[in-house]
C-alpha cells in the first residue's frame, strides 16, 4: 500500500493487489479513508477517488469503492471473556 496523502485524518492510498489465481483479474485501488472514534469504538469510511490523481497501474484493472463503513470495537461476553468485533457495510463496481 502506498500512501499517496494524508491531511489529518484523511488519507489517500493506492493499493495493488495480484490475483493467485489466472482466472481472476488483478486489481489496483484508489481509495481515501478516515476514520475516528466513538464510545470506545474505531469508525472508518473508505471510497474511491477519480482516477485522474493516479493512472490505473500496468496490467491492472481499477476497483472502484462506491463506499465502505466499518466499525471495530472490543466487547465483553457474559463470561467475562472480551471480543473484537468488526461489523462492516460495502458496495463495490468491478
Amino acid at each position: 500500500m502506498e500512501y499517496l496523502n494524508k491531511v489529518k485524518k484523511t488519507v489517500v492510498s493506492h493499493i495493488v493487489n495480484e490475483s493467485p489465481l489466472s482466472i481472476i483479474q488483478n486489481r489496483d485501488i484508489l481509495e481515501k479513508k478516515f476514520r475516528f472514534s466513538h464510545d470506545g469504538a474505531q469508525y472508518y469510511f473508505v471510497s474511491s477517488v477519480p482516477s485522474e490523481i493516479q493512472p490505473t497501474a500496468e496490467n491492472m484493472t481499477r476497483m472502484e469503492l462506491v463506499f465502505v463503513i466499518s466499525k471495530f470495537s472490543i466487547e465483553t461476553a457474559p463470561d467475562g471473556n472480551k471480543t473484537m468485533v468488526m461489523e462492516c457495510l460495502m458496495q463495490t463496481d468491478f
